[in-house]
């Protein structure tokens, strides 16, 4: 099992690991967490917000919620989004081709509404 990325030294309640796309976030507690029942509701709280936020922007279409933890056993969501110009690949095969072909960038204004976002939600950032 390789390392936990998601637990760091932080009081902050969330951790959030900016994605190789623009606006693909994984959110997870910043302590151990293997189970829903343990799983904080302020995570689905910042998880919608963020989610909003993506579908809110003129150019993304949908915000995928993916859920695995498998990789690495610690509850976490990927919030994927899948932008307009996107219409021949969609669903998991998208999300599966996150590291095989050019993503679109992390634009300043996305980048912005992230850090705000995570300054309201209590999230610390972890740039990958």
């Amino acid at each position: 099992m390789p390392t936990n990325p998601f637990q760091t030294k932080t009081a902050l309640p969330l951790v959030a690991i900016m994605g190789c796309r623009g606006g693909y976030v994984q959110l997870s507690p910043s302590h151990s967490v293997e189970h829903y029942n343990a799983l904080p509701t302020a995570c689905l709280e910042a998880a919608l917000a963020w989610a909003t936020v993506l579908e809110n922007q003129p150019n993304i279409a949908r915000c995928y919620w993916i859920t695995l933890s498998e990789a690495v056993k610690q509850l976490h969501i990927h919030l994927y989004p899948r932008y307009t110009k996107e219409t021949e690949t969609l669903g998991i095969p998208l999300f599966e081709a996150r590291n095989t072909k050019p993503q679109p960038p992390w634009t300043a204004e996305l980048t912005d509404a992230f850090h705000q976002w995570a300054k309201t939600h209590g999230v610390a950032v972890i740039e990958a």
